[in-house]
């Protein structure tokens, strides 16, 4: 029995697509031959406009620090099953924004004022969980802070909601730019995912807005968006190029998320049927993931595009 040369050897990729589609075998066999064992030609990397800072969500343990600090905001430094949960500042990397960084000096001071420690994941004790930042080149700030309520009263958790917003819009952190801040009460994790806690709105704005490729998105605390907006504007307008979209064409947009590539690729079409506005071609957003409450759907402002608000 003869077998398969090297080149010829389905991957595992190939034998999940064969078994999908096997009429679609004897075309990837031929690619794999034409482009060294891959299914298409490789280009290089396409470069990100920007490589510091870039950075527009990021998500910080509170811990114990490095130096023994309680309260500390950052980066845990390993697994507590390995044997520590010491906390590292964030304030020397070079990814992560000036402004998110502000954000997590103003948030450290406040939790630090107040009678709650971090949460130990090993004894299950104290309060104050995670702080996730997302921000926007238009100098927006969302700040979104995880708790465990432990066995505080009601009137003791409404008190500290209280204080928090007071200290971020009138107060100490009002410098630090936040302009939509969210409260989490978070117990014992059940499931790795946080985006079926229930967010509490407490001070500003609800969303903040990021501007895309002359499209404008409403970004709400738990909407997926990519995390270098120039990386991304990069990778659209390649999209773009080889879409070769016209007006007869029609974008599906599975998973859309924020929906930021079916609309950036509407926007291209050099003609368009009567009817519709001109540079726009028509997209089926299907948010199978998609932004979730309190802004219940992703938004944006897309010039020529009515219907799309």
């Amino acid at each position: 029995m003869g077998c398969l040369e090297p080149h010829h050897r389905p991957s595992s990729a190939h034998r999940e697509i064969g078994s999908t589609n096997r009429a679609l075998l004897p075309w990837l066999l031929s690619q794999r031959h034409k482009h060294n064992k891959a299914c298409c030609p490789l280009e290089g990397v396409r470069p990100s406009p920007q490589q510091t800072e870039y950075r527009n969500k990021c998500e910080f343990l509170v811990g114990v620090g490095v130096d023994g600090e309680d309260n500390t905001v950052g980066c845990r430094l390993s697994k507590y099953k390995s044997g520590t949960c010491a906390v590292a500042a964030p304030f020397d990397t070079v990814h992560i924004p000036g402004a998110t960084k502000q954000v997590v000096r103003a948030f450290q001071e406040f939790i630090r004022s107040t009678p709650y420690s971090a949460y130990d994941p090993e004894t299950y004790s104290g309060h104050w969980k995670q702080l996730t930042v997302r921000t926007s080149r238009r100098g927006q700030a969302m700040a979104i802070a995880y708790f465990h309520p432990q066995n505080l009263s009601p009137e003791e958790l409404a008190g500290l909601k209280t204080s928090l917003a007071q200290y971020f819009m009138e107060g100490p952190g009002k410098a630090s730019g936040v302009t939509c801040l969210y409260f989490v009460e978070e117990g014992q994790r059940k499931t790795p995912s946080q985006e079926g806690l229930p967010l509490e709105h407490v001070a500003g704005d609800r969303c903040i807005r990021e501007d895309v490729l002359g499209l404008t998105f409403r970004i709400s605390p738990h909407a997926f968006f990519q995390v270098n907006t120039a990386a991304a504007e990069v990778l659209y307008t390649l999209i773009q190029d080889w879409a070769q979209l016209d007006a007869g064409s029609t974008v599906l947009d599975v998973c859309c998320g924020t929906g930021t590539i079916g609309l950036a690729l509407a926007r291209v079409s050099p003609t368009a049927p009567a009817g519709r506005t001109p540079n726009t071609a028509p997209v089926v957003p299907l948010p199978i993931c998609c932004a979730t409450p309190p802004c219940t759907s992703p938004s944006f402002t897309a010039p020529g595009h009515p219907g799309w608000v």
